[in-house]
């Protein structure tokens, strides 16, 4: 990597052979990547090996030095290099992210059944899985409120969620480089900042928050707590500015105490179906492997039977029988189990709207509902009843059919058929 200043105070290092760098500005805040958006100047020659994307997926570094201390400003992946002719001189626009960006890139299908998992626990999971650090700040000791469903979310969006079920943020880490990140708002120093710019204060009257819009030439952190007009707040975004040779730092400072997001939800998951396979039955309460799990063990919470006839008659599914997990809102914690399913080579599709249905009472006995007719079925259809919209009732058997009773039968219709192969008899005694 070549290194080299900016000016006194500024130091960059990037595989970019850049001649300088005439401005930047670097964002950072709760709940999103840092980015990078950096201007420079380069020869024609440098700028035509550059744009054979070699750079692109590199590391670019910028160090910021005062009296006190240094500070690593930004570090992250280059995503973009965008070069411009102007008057002979060749410009170079990169756009860099930080390393965090690697947890928002795959979108996964899972679930978490396990109510004796903690929050923290969770998070450490994800990162675990996804190859990343995490700091856990909060949920140490707060179990999940119920089951959660990872559904066509990235590992970085999930934890975004999960972290506002405890009214927590996620903090990315813009030093190491590392997808790197806080579970929790980051634990900074306490700090005096030192300003003569101009102050700016906003109200968020739906949230009930006050912040504090502050111009400093002091670099401090997310995280980093002081006292503004007499009262605790912390940083809670920082945006660096370099232009004209000068670096500004511009701070959104909120009160900790109302630092706080409202619970996110998955809009994506309202109404969909996940296939599943029933591992335990308890009452009216069931276990269920679901498919999106493959092999891994999840079967752990306990969803509710919510049989579509209601409590006048059902039959709770069998061990081993596939199910349809549902969910009726926004909040995957309300699923409930609806419908028992034969597969039927569509299980993969979850999205698929099941009309007809199919109830496993017993072993090989069957009610299946259809919109024009209802089949109870035996021993793979070798007794077969049906009730179809304008055909009327179907009774089928292999076996020997008999009807007793100690009163009279009555046959009553336009016509009465009577019809048999070999031989018709009738007895009386």
């Amino acid at each position: 990597m070549k290194e080299w200043t900016i000016n006194e105070s500024l130091q960059i290092s990037t595989t970019i052979p850049m001649d300088h760098v005439t401005r930047f500005q670097i964002q950072w805040g709760i709940n999103a990547h840092a980015s990078l958006h950096l201007e420079g100047e380069l020869s024609y020659e440098e700028s035509i090996v550059c744009q054979n994307g070699y750079f692109t997926g590199s590391s670019v570094i910028i160090r910021h030095r005062s009296a006190q201390q240094e500070h690593i400003l930004f570090n992250g992946i280059i995503k973009k290099i965008v070069f411009l002719m102007d008057g002979g001189v060749s410009r170079i626009h990169i756009e860099a992210i930080s390393a965090s960006w690697k947890l928002d890139q795959r979108r996964v299908n899972c679930s978490f059944q396990d109510k004796e998992m903690t929050y923290a626990a969770l998070a450490q999971h994800i990162a675990d899985r996804a190859g990343a650090e995490v700091i856990t700040l909060c949920g140490k000791e707060t179990m999940l409120s119920g089951a959660l469903i990872q559904y066509m979310e990235t590992d970085w969006e999930f934890l975004k969620r999960v972290a506002s079920h405890l009214n927590k943020f996620l903090v990315c880490d813009i030093v190491t480089g590392r997808p790197a990140f806080w579970f929790g708002m980051r634990k900074g120093n306490q700090v005096t900042i030192a300003t003569n710019y101009t102050e700016q204060v906003r109200f968020d009257s739906l949230l009930n928050r006050t912040s504090y819009i502050i111009h400093s030439r002091e670099a401090y952190n997310l995280g980093d707590r002081t006292t503004w007009m007499g009262k605790p707040v912390v940083v809670s975004q920082r945006i660096v500015e370099f232009h004209n040779q000068e670096i500004l730092f511009t701070y959104c400072l909120e009160e900790e105490v109302n630092l706080k997001q409202e619970i996110q939800y998955n809009e994506q998951i309202v109404g969909r179906g996940f296939m599943g396979t029933v591992k335990q039955i308890s009452n009216e309460v069931l276990k269920i492997q679901l498919d999106i799990d493959g092999d891994n063990s999840s079967a752990k919470f306990w969803y509710p039977w919510r049989p579509e006839t209601g409590n006048i008659m059902y039959a709770m599914p069998e061990i081993g029988s596939p199910i349809l997990l549902t969910i009726p809102s926004h909040d995957e914690r309300e699923a409930e189990v609806r419908v028992c399913l034969h597969r039927d080579g569509a299980a993969s599709n979850l999205e698929k709207e099941f009309r007809d249905r199919c109830l496993n009472i017993a072993d090989d006995a069957v009610l299946r509902l259809y919109p024009d007719k209802l089949e109870l079925s035996k021993n793979k259809d070798e007794h077969l009843l049906t009730l179809e919209d304008g055909k009327g009732i179907r009774l089928e058997t292999s076996k020997d059919f008999k009807v007793e009773t100690k009163q009279n039968i009555f046959c009553r219709g336009d016509v009465v058929i009577v019809n048999a192969s070999e031989e018709i008899n009738g007895i009386v005694g």
